[in-house]
């Protein structure tokens, strides 16, 4: 209840819908809908996997070697998802998370609606601080789990 009034004090003050939607989200303790997570593609217990059709691509890449060698982590994209790209002004806006600061406790509680990567190898390139700087963004699917 305290809570209620708290977002409701907060709306008054400030008097823009943008502030009461993130007010609201931090209150409910509800991540925003997408997730863009900076993914290395290149981490030595990472394979990947071609699926690309001659005019789509797809992909798989499939990664093990954590703290229990039977669980892992799949990162796919499939034909009928989308790619796309952003600059580094509109990134810097999403909920952007980094592959190398994640374990897979992480990957296996992810609780959003839509996600989308982009390779490290891609993001950590000069001039890529620049608000103009464009990156690829693949949306993809993400499975975590055990190897029986």
């Amino acid at each position: 209840m305290i809570r209620f009034y708290l977002v409701l004090l907060v709306s008054f003050l400030y008097c823009s819908n943008d502030v009461i939607i993130n007010v609201n989200e931090e209150v409910s303790g509800q991540l925003t809908e997408e997730l863009y997570v900076i993914y290395n593609r290149n981490h030595i217990d990472t394979e990947f996997v071609d699926r690309s059709t001659d005019s789509i691509e797809s992909f798989i890449y499939k990664r093990e070697g954590f703290y229990d060698p039977n669980l892992f982590i799949n990162i796919y994209h499939d034909l009928d998802e989308i790619k796309f790209k952003i600059n580094q002004k509109e990134l810097a806006k999403k909920e952007v998370w980094f592959d190398s600061e994640m374990e897979y406790g992480d990957w296996f509680e992810l609780n959003f609606d839509k996600y989308y990567v982009i390779f490290e190898d891609e993001y950590l390139v000069k001039g890529s601080l620049d608000p103009e700087h464009e990156f690829e963004v693949y949306e993809v699917g993400i499975r975590t789990g055990g190897i029986e």
